[in-house]
């Protein structure tokens, strides 16, 4: 389209130099077409009910379209229920976590209980066997003490050297019975003449 054109376009449709400052190339050829439109005479001439069902048309049209692109995609209200199911899923995991671990925090002091009780049943038979073996009386055998079997068993050995009785026979003794006075010495004489008699 050439300028004098475009200026005899605008001068039919009644646009000033002024009105251009508003508008587009594109705007007024529009408004063109449509003023001469208003001219033709058309069989039948669309209603607003007619425009208005042709506009649901296409918008179902492409609602159509876009529920058919993400129909394997969650909605918003299924995105809700599923996070809330997780959630539900999530705390009872986590009650479930704090239960265990409270059960497991009681086995634990009940094992180190028990192995505590099993270690001194251990070291209460291991001395009692040590202190038998060692000719040591059983009631002795909490008095033993050691870490370990050999210290333990030293630890008898020791106790037991205490232990034994004295077999060497006493000494005779040298005093003569003259050096005994009073009753005993002669309590001592007699017994000697007795002796004495019984002998020969």
């Amino acid at each position: 389209m050439t300028t004098p054109l475009f200026l005899l376009r605008c001068l039919q449709i009644g646009l000033s130099l002024r009105d251009l400052d508003l508008l587009t190339v594109g705007m007024v050829n529009d408004i063109f077409v449509e003023h001469i439109n208003d001219d033709c005479n058309y069989a039948a001439l669309a209603t607003q009910e007619d425009f208005d069902k042709a506009i649901q048309k296409r918008l179902k049209q492409k609602e159509d379209e876009v529920i058919g692109r993400f129909k394997d995609y969650l909605n918003p209200t299924q995105v809700s229920e599923l996070r809330k199911e997780y959630e539900k899923q999530l705390a009872d995991a986590q009650k479930d976590l704090e239960t265990m671990t409270s059960k497991l925090s009681s086995h634990d002091t009940e094992v180190a209980d028990l192995t505590a009780r099993a270690v001194k049943a251990e070291t209460a038979l291991l001395k009692n066997k040590v202190a038998s073996d060692n000719g040591l009386p059983i009631k002795l055998a909490d008095r033993l003490v050691g870490e370990s079997e050999d210290e333990l068993v030293a630890d008898a050995k020791t106790l037991a050297s205490y232990l034994k009785p004295n077999t060497t026979p006493p000494m005779r003794t040298n005093e003569q019975s003259g050096s005994q006075t009073g009753v005993s010495a002669g309590i001592d004489e007699a017994y000697m003449g007795l002796l004495s008699s019984l002998t020969k």
